[in-house]
């Protein structure tokens, strides 16, 4: 059984300081992984946009609150605005608005990039 939770979050932490690659942890892992995991994935993905994007993604999808998950999408969001991924953010937005997830915060970072998607709020 794939590990999950805290004990991948302990397995993605240990496999960098024995110099094996901790990505590989996360295509074989296809349940839900928790958020302790997600945790110690942002720390390995800093300073890589896509990455990040993905760790968000993964975590709001672990997520059933609504407003948790916009807030979650939200930062991925940013972190697309601030790489100067346009259409990842515009996809992003469009899947955020399919589910009705829009916040006032979406609202402002979609004018920011004056896209024409229009989305709900939660």
């Amino acid at each position: 059984k794939p590990a999950s939770g805290q004990s991948l979050a302990q397995l993605l932490w240990a496999w960098p300081r024995l110099g094996l690659e901790a990505k590989q942890l996360w295509l074989r892992s296809k349940a839900p992984i928790g958020k302790d995991a997600f945790a110690e994935r942002l720390r390995h993905t800093r300073r890589e946009p896509e990455e990040e994007e993905k760790a968000f993604r993964g975590l709001a999808k672990e997520s059933s609150c609504p407003g948790l998950r916009a807030a979650v999408l939200n930062v991925a969001l940013m972190r697309c605005l601030a790489a100067g991924r346009r259409s990842a953010a515009e996809d992003l937005l469009q899947e955020m608005a399919d589910e009705q997830l829009w916040t006032p915060v979406t609202h402002l970072l979609a004018e920011k990039i004056s896209s024409s998607i229009k989305g709900q709020p939660s």
